[in-house]
Formats: C-alpha cells, structure tokens, sequence
C-alpha cells in the first residue's frame, strides 16, 4: 500500500513519475526519492474480523507510514452470530456425512429398494404366501430361503432405525448445546462427534 502526494492511501504506486525534470520509473527511485515526491510505502494495522477501528496515520525514521490504533471496538453480537451459524452448519452437516458414509457402504440400487423390501418382508412374515416378487429374486440369487431373508431385512431395519435415532438425538442434543451457549467460547466448546450409540 502507498500513501500518494495527495494524502490518499492506494494499494499500488503509480508506474511513473516526474523526478527532477525527468519522467522516471516509480520503481527505480529510492525510498528517499519517493518521499521528496510525496509518496511513501504504507503498511496498513491487521484487522480482525467483528472490529471497527479509529486509526490514524504516522510517518516514522524510515519513511514508511504506519497505521496506528486509537481504539478498536469488537461488535460481539455479530461475532456470536457467526459463530453460531458455523457451528449449526457443522452439527448438520457432520450428521450428514456420518449417515451418507454409513449408506455408503451399500450401492444405490439397493438402497433403492429398501423400502420395498423392507414391505415385502413384513408382509412374508404376516403372511408366508404373500406375493414377495423382490424377496423372491433376491433370496434365490443369495442362495437363502425367502423366511431367512424376510428376517434379515427386518432385523436390519430395526438396526437402520436405532443407528438413525442416535444420530437425530445426537444432532438435538448438539443444538440444545448451541442454542444453550451465550458466547462465542460456549459456541466453540460445543465439541461434535457423531457415535453409531447415544
């Protein structure tokens, strides 16, 4: 950043100027050179985000303008709400990622058809004559009765549905976390680690 003759604050110095008669590169001119002319380097605070500044301006020994803090006033509020909606996007999409990996672990097609199977096996169990055209296809291509297989799918379900409800409980409890927390440091302390048990 470079202070201009002028009293601006520009990120570049302009590429050329007039110096002692000559139209010259900025470049090529020492530091000494750009302070006759009115130009200087300037080296600008580090802000930190959620912070409104008063600074003012100072040329020290080595020519250079630095900016210097006067007062730094940290909007909380805003900083809490950030950090509130950083973390709600973890606690969602943690789960997300935890649940999709789990899936992952079966092909789409199948997963396709778990609602069907799940159906078909429910009614086999009712009703052992019922028709079961999925079962009956699957059962044959894994070398298993229909009966067996009508179990499996049932027990799997009930397993689906226990891991899904300890995800969901975990999820609600890491929100009931979150929406308890009243500071930014609360917020971060809210650690998220998806468990296959609550």
């Amino acid at each position: 950043m470079f202070r201009y003759f002028d009293g601006t604050y520009r990120q570049n110095p302009p590429a050329r100027v007039e110096h002692n008669g000559l139209i010259r590169k900025f470049a090529d001119l020492t530091r000494e050179q750009w302070n006759e002319l009115g130009y200087n380097e300037a080296v600008p605070i580090d802000r930190e985000p959620f912070t409104s500044y008063e600074t003012r301006w100072s040329k020290s020994e080595d020519l250079l303008f630095r900016e210097v803090v006067v007062s730094a006033t940290v909007d909380d509020a805003a900083m809490l709400d950030a950090a509130r909606k950083a973390k709600q996007q973890e606690i969602c999409s943690r789960a997300d990622a935890f649940i999709l990996a789990v899936e992952g672990k079966y092909g789409l097609m199948e997963r396709q058809t778990w609602e069907q199977q799940y159906a078909e096996a429910v009614a086999y169990r009712a009703d052992p004559e019922s028709c079961v055209p999925l079962l009956d296809v699957i059962a044959v291509h894994r070398g298993m009765d229909v009966a067996t297989l009508a179990e499996h799918i049932v027990d799997n379900r009930a397993a689906w549905v226990l891991l899904a409800g300890a995800v969901v409980g975990q999820r609600l409890a890491y929100q009931d976390a979150l929406d308890a927390a009243s500071t930014v440091a609360e917020v971060e302390a809210v650690e998220i680690c998806y468990l296959e048990s609550a």
